[in-house]
């Protein structure tokens, strides 16, 4: 088990398995804020579509705390990782129970209630999406990142 995590480290390190992955958090994020935002009925209109996008925020948060978050928690990007990835979760949560119905109506009013942290989830995505999109900018622009 070493040899193979010793190969991903190697590899990531080297051959920018981190910054793919880096892109592809990014562009989830993006997809789930504009699900979020998008019309009572989901993203344009498709419940299935905001389905499969909540499951995509599901597995990339998942990814994104439990992989690299928590193998990375004395570093800045580690800690990054580690509350994006809790904001991509919440997100997904928030998706399930309001856009695609799966909880009641009465139920429905006791998150109504607790708007504020729908709010917070919602706003530490943006401001995950908006780090990250900067630092991919910066990257591809050839500057370097503190």
């Amino acid at each position: 088990m070493g040899t193979i995590r010793y190969l991903f480290i190697y590899y990531s390190t080297n051959y920018g398995v981190t910054e793919q992955m880096g892109i592809v958090v990014t562009v989830t994020m993006l997809i789930g804020l504009l699900s979020v935002f998008s019309s009572p009925d989901g993203l344009f209109g498709r419940l299935k579509l905001t389905q499969a996008t909540a499951m995509l925020l599901l597995l990339m948060g998942l990814w994104n705390s439990c992989w690299y978050g928590l193998q990375h928690l004395t570093s800045f990007w580690g800690l990054a990782a580690l509350i994006s990835g809790i904001a991509m979760v919440g997100t997904a949560g928030i998706l399930l129970l309001e856009k695609c119905g799966l909880w009641h109506q009465q139920k429905l009013q006791i998150i109504n209630g607790i708007k504020w942290l729908k709010w917070s989830v919602l706003m530490i995505l943006l401001v995950s999406f908006l780090l990250y999109s900067t630092t991919l900018i910066r990257l591809n622009l050839g500057y370097s990142i503190p």
